[in-house]
């Protein structure tokens, strides 16, 4: 087999609390395009392996690629600087850096460090090819002198963002597919697949990246997304789950279905499947199409709710109301379908009033307890969203987030549980259905509400001025019964 002469990598996040690791499907489309055109390439999803640095930068070195591509957000882009740096040192030809954060971030990276020879803006899976063939064949000045690139404090970037036919791109590759996630539903292990159908997202929440990219949404033809599911069949079986990760599927609920009915059709089989929608959109779609939705294989749906106070929701730019949000849910269950939500319990702008119509809304729709806790995820003004510019305008959120000092009290109070407790809590709960067994149907309870406990008390404190106190006594006996020395 040939050697590779190019790698992607997936950087690093070491602060991740989400532990549902997916394939990083974008450098696996940039990669099985690089293929299809005759190149030999690897991947390297560093948060898969559980690499350190040292580790990463031995697997760099010791492949002697020429070509090391990196796949940025903005929590990993400092750890690709690190890692860049030192590969370029032990002598790596030409390093290449894509991605969201690259394409709305580009200037902000190219004044920061120079460790990044070219910026890739937008899609990259034609681009890369064309960096690939003029590099190997003429160098890096060979690229300076096309036109199709622009020089920013002495590092290229490419000049357009143009999205590409969708419907042209390759498969993406699908080396380590079974090794990431797996979802337990009905007693069955399931492989978790990551299946994109649409690029983009026709709305403008603010704390979103997605909608300063540049584009519009752009579905894939339904016969070629199904016949991605049918060959991921034929790779890893049916004992799979179809994870949409569409920024939103269910932008046209009647192609949603037709993906669907087309898929089970070519591979023989009802499949599994969950998506990730707006509230409104189920609304309106209405309980007879989420109904053909289930049978067709739906078995949850990951439903943007966001925050329980209106005033919130429209510093989100959301676009709908508390009250839509709990006509979303009830369809869902209505119909049986389960659903996964998103949250973001804190704003700079929060105030108490508006934490406690959360707890009143998270109560009233039967959230409360729901997990994992939804009562620790904070705004990130991301560069290159609308959040950004207004929170920086108002506040310095780096050093000092939140307007409301009592607002910044719950968030401390909330933030110390999580550290000291939520991965003890997580270990607990997480474990196999024989060890499972023995935890009690109370334990399980108190363990999934306490979270919430702790936050509602320390709201009540401060409207109170008084100064939150917590036993932990209690807490500490239930998780030293499951969790050994």
């Amino acid at each position: 087999m040939k050697k590779a002469e190019i790698l992607l990598i997936n950087a690093p996040c070491y602060n991740m609390y989400d532990n549902r690791k997916l394939q990083p499907l974008g450098i696996s489309y940039i990669c099985a395009s690089l293929r299809s055109n005759g190149f030999s390439c690897d991947i390297l999803d560093a948060n898969l392996l559980n690499l350190d640095i040292d580790q990463i930068v031995y697997r760099i070195n010791a492949g002697k690629y020429k070509i090391v591509g990196f796949y940025l957000l903005e929590d990993t882009f400092k750890n690709a600087v690190c890692i860049a740096q030192r590969i370029k040192k032990d002598g790596v030809p030409l390093v290449i850096a894509g991605g969201v954060f690259v394409t709305v971030a580009y200037e902000f990276i190219a004044a920061h460090t120079n460790v990044f020879d070219i910026l890739v803006r937008g899609d990259g899976e034609e681009v890369v090819v064309r960096i690939v063939e003029k590099y190997l064949n003429n160098g890096l000045s060979a690229l300076r002198k096309q036109s199709d690139f622009r020089n920013v404090y002495d590092v290229l970037y490419t000049s357009e963002q143009k999205r590409i036919d969708v419907n042209a791109s390759c498969f993406p590759v699908r080396d380590c597919s079974d090794k990431y996630s797996c979802s337990i539903i009905d007693n069955i292990k399931l492989i978790n697949i990551p299946i994109l159908s649409s690029r983009g997202c026709p709305y403008g929440c603010t704390f979103c990246t997605v909608p300063n990219l540049g584009y519009s949404w752009t579905p894939r033809r339904v016969h070629d997304v199904a016949s991605e599911i049918q060959k991921v069949v034929e790779m890893f079986g049916t004992s799979v789950l179809i994870i949409f990760t569409d920024d939103n599927f269910f932008v046209d609920p009647d192609r949603a279905i037709r993906i669907l009915e087309t898929a089970n059709e070519y591979c023989g089989t009802i499949l599994k499947y969950t998506f990730a929608t707006r509230a409104d959109q189920l609304v309106r779609a209405g309980i007879d199409c989420l109904y053909r939705i289930k049978i067709n294989g739906c078995v949850s749906v990951e439903l943007g709710v966001e925050n329980g106070s209106n005033n919130v929701l429209k510093r989100f730019n959301k676009g709908l109301s508390v009250d839509t949000n709990s006509k979303a849910l009830s369809l869902l269950r209505m119909i049986g379908l389960v659903p996964s939500i998103d949250y973001i319990m804190f704003d700079p702008f929060i105030t108490l009033n508006e934490l406690t119509e959360n707890i009143n809304f998270l109560k009233t729709e039967r959230l409360w307890g729901y997990y994992p806790p939804r009562i620790y995820n904070r705004v990130f003004p991301y560069l290159g969203t609308k959040a950004y510019a207004l929170y920086n305008e108002i506040n310095n959120f780096e050093t000092e987030y939140f307007v409301n000092n009592d607002v910044s009290v719950v968030y401390n109070v909330v933030s110390s549980f999580r550290k000291k407790f939520q991965n003890k809590i997580d270990f607990v709960l997480s474990k196999d259905d024989k060890y499972i067994s023995e935890l009690s149907v109370k334990d399980n309870l108190y363990l999934k509400l306490i979270p919430y406990t702790i936050f509602e008390k320390a709201v009540r404190s401060s409207k109170r001025k008084e100064r939150f106190c917590f036993d932990d006594t209690y807490l500490e006996t239930v998780l030293n019964k499951y969790i050994s020395d």
